[in-house]
């Protein structure tokens, strides 16, 4: 898995890369060309933030059973559950490459530990959680604000993300039914989907070249019956050129 990652790194920073010495122009019928680009080219960012990702799992089915010392609690669980939510919080990688004065493409790398929904049942008894979760995104994003020389400026972002989740957890005394052995249980899963989702951010230039800036999105797991939250809380990006 280490490998699969890896390659994966490899190959968003080196397409990451090559975006960055990416260079168009758009010619229209008229007297004169019109170069959409600031100052000749694309601005390209390299971006590092602080966020988290919720996700709801809508493909996995009710987890059946309790842990034996927990069973008191079982009857919480049938009106109120979350075995679907996961959460995870970490850094993430990004690129931002300008098409436009306005407009621009957006790619992040996200890899983290993951709250798998189950560690919130009553009823289970979970002591060693080592759920993963990776995500892989990119985003169109549109200036909301026309002057580019305001400090402050809002975006509209929308886009897909590919998700690859690793559930593995022990569960300690696990039965299934109340006739069954007590026994603990590795329940291991891994799920791949692809969500959309869409959102504002908003970013402000603290120098010629580095700006704060958060984003928010919201939206679908394909094939549809799941939830996905996308939330950059707190980064930096740098301009490179």
């Amino acid at each position: 898995m280490f490998k699969l990652y890896a390659v994966v790194i490899l190959t968003f920073l080196f397409l990451g890369l090559n975006i960055s010495h990416t260079y168009s122009q758009i010619v229209i019928n008229g007297p004169r060309p019109i170069n959409l680009y600031n100052q000749g080219g694309g601005e390209f960012y390299v971006s590092l933030s602080y966020g988290y990702n919720f996700w709801k799992d809508g493909k996995q089915k009710k987890f059946k059973g309790y842990s034996s010392s927990m069973s008191d609690f079982s009857i919480v669980n049938d009106f109120v559950s979350f075995d679907k939510f996961d959460y995870s919080s970490g850094l993430f990688l990004g690129f931002e490459k300008g098409i436009t004065d306005r407009f621009s493409l957006k790619g992040h790398l996200f890899y983290a530990s993951m709250l798998s929904g189950l560690s919130t049942r009553t009823d289970l008894a979970i002591p060693d959680n080592k759920s993963k979760f990776f995500q892989m995104s990119a985003y169109s994003s549109l200036s909301l604000t026309k002057d580019r020389g305001k400090i402050l400026s809002f975006q509209w972002l929308i886009g897909p993300e590919i998700i690859y989740a690793q559930k593995d957890l022990i569960i300690k005394e696990y039965m299934e039914t109340s006739e069954s052995e007590a026994v603990d249980y590795h329940y291991k899963e891994s799920v791949m989907e692809v969500s959309l989702v869409t959102g504002l951010g908003a970013s402000i230039r603290v120098m010629e070249k580095l700006s704060l800036f958060s984003d928010g999105l919201i939206g679908i797991s394909l094939p549809g019956k799941g939830i996905k939250v996308s939330s950059h809380n707190i980064g930096l990006k740098y301009r490179i050129n």
